[in-house]
């Protein structure tokens, strides 16, 4: 099955959009988010916090090896990916859960998840030059 083209970015690592790595973490509602600014762009990784280590750090989860989970988000799965442009025009991916569905056991996962949605697009009035979309 052909990728579409406006989606083929995300077969890309994190590393290779990489120019100023910024790593925030919104605790309240339960993600971090890695955010690569450009001129009239920004791209942005979330990462689901799924717990805390022993240690008392951030923990997430990660398919590929054994343990499942980890506290280095560079080792974790990338959980929602997605861009905002200068005026305003955003698209957003959900990664995983069978490719499109996104799983939630009550209301409060729907506000966590439209939250971190709006903090995303909001990443671009903060980031990207001449910005034009709403405020």
């Amino acid at each position: 099955m052909e990728i579409p083209l406006c989606l083929r970015n995300l077969e890309k690592s994190l590393e290779e959009y990489m120019i100023d790595k910024i790593t925030r973490h919104w605790d309240d509602i339960g993600y971090t988010v890695v955010i690569s600014p450009r001129e009239y762009i920004v791209e942005f990784w979330v990462y689901e916090i799924t717990g805390r280590t022993h240690d008392g750090n951030r923990s997430y989860e990660k398919d590929e090896k054994f343990p499942c989970i980890t506290d280095n988000v560079e080792e974790a799965d990338v959980y929602f990916q997605g861009s905002v442009k200068w005026d305003g025009c955003s698209n957003f991916h959900f990664l995983g859960q069978d490719d499109y569905l996104q799983h939630v056991c009550d209301k409060d996962g729907i506000r966590k998840i439209s939250e971190m949605m709006l903090r995303c697009y909001d990443l671009g009035k903060e980031f990207v030059n001449n910005w034009e979309g709403d405020d």
